[in-house]
């Protein structure tokens, strides 16, 4: 019999082309874009989570009880109608939504930090960068990241405008810029979900901060291999990575708690494991 396609990721990066329109398109004039999408999505791949993508314009199109974490990764340009449907159906149900760089930022008018401030729930203020742009992480995320007491994150060979910082007392600070300690990432319980803004989104994959604040979320983290790719979906659950040893052991959580441990066949090998009673049913070499 055919089996529905079900997908089982609880993390969901949101994505706009439209503000395409307003920014440049090339790196050097926009390092934003690529550092919010590419590199953050690479960020995500590297945390042991699964999660899917959607166009910010069919976000009503969402199963909103699906997801346990929202990352709102270019969304530079927002209707009013658009933020509404954020405050009243995403930032709901103790969810963790996670924003990069300027949400919100676009108006008719032109650009309205206070408009970021609103959609993120924290005060962000405009800062002024004139160095190559690198950020220092919280000791605790460094700990989980790197397992170091220091660790800076690279963003831009050079500086961009605008920037931000984050000004607000009761947010906590997760990273900072090293060229002016002024907060660059932040996160803020709000009343009936969790907020979490990266001001200048780092380009790195396995350092990245995005990988601590994934597993600070409920959404359910697979392997804590930042080398290691997981897929989830259709009863089935596939781990990935090129850069394991022949004979390196490896182990996986499955969502129903049962701890799968396996043997790499090969260097940049793949196996694939049933998501309920974690037999291995394939491993490709």
């Amino acid at each position: 019999d055919k089996v529905p396609y079900s997908n089982d990721a609880d993390v969901l990066f949101v994505f706009d082309t439209q503000n395409s329109y307003n920014t440049a398109s090339l790196y050097n004039s926009n390092p934003m874009t690529e550092l919010s999408v590419d590199w953050g999505t690479l960020a995500a791949y590297r945390s042991g989570v699964t999660f899917n993508s959607v166009h910010l314009a069919d976000l009503k199109k969402v199963n909103w009880a699906q997801y346990k974490v929202v990352v709102f990764a270019n969304t530079y340009k927002l209707s009013v109608p658009q933020k509404e449907f954020i405050k009243d159906s995403i930032a709901t149900q103790n969810r963790h939504l996670i924003w990069m760089y300027a949400p919100a930022i676009e108006e008719a008018e032109g650009l309205n930090i206070d408009a970021v401030s609103a959609i993120v729930g924290m005060q962000i203020k405009e800062t002024t960068l004139e160095d190559t742009v690198k950020t220092i992480v919280s000791k605790e995320a460094a700990q989980y990241i790197f397992q170091v007491d220091t660790l800076r994150n690279k963003v831009s060979k050079k500086a961009y405008h605008p920037a931000f910082r984050v000004v607000d007392t009761e947010a906590v600070p997760l990273a900072f810029y090293t060229e002016n300690q002024q907060v660059a990432a932040a996160y803020k319980k709000q009343d009936e979900y969790h907020s979490w803004y990266i001001a200048a989104p780092a380009k790195e994959g396995k350092k990245n901060i995005l990988r601590y604040i994934l597993n600070q979320t409920e959404a359910h983290q697979y392997t804590e291999d930042p080398q290691a790719v997981v897929y989830a979906g259709w009863g089935l659950v596939f781990y990935y990575n090129k850069f394991n040893e022949k004979g390196l052991k490896r182990s996986l959580k499955l969502k129903n708690g049962k701890i799968v441990e396996f043997t790499m066949p090969n260097i940049g090998c793949g196996v694939l494991i049933d998501a309920q009673s974690g037999a291995i049913l394939m491993q490709a070499p």
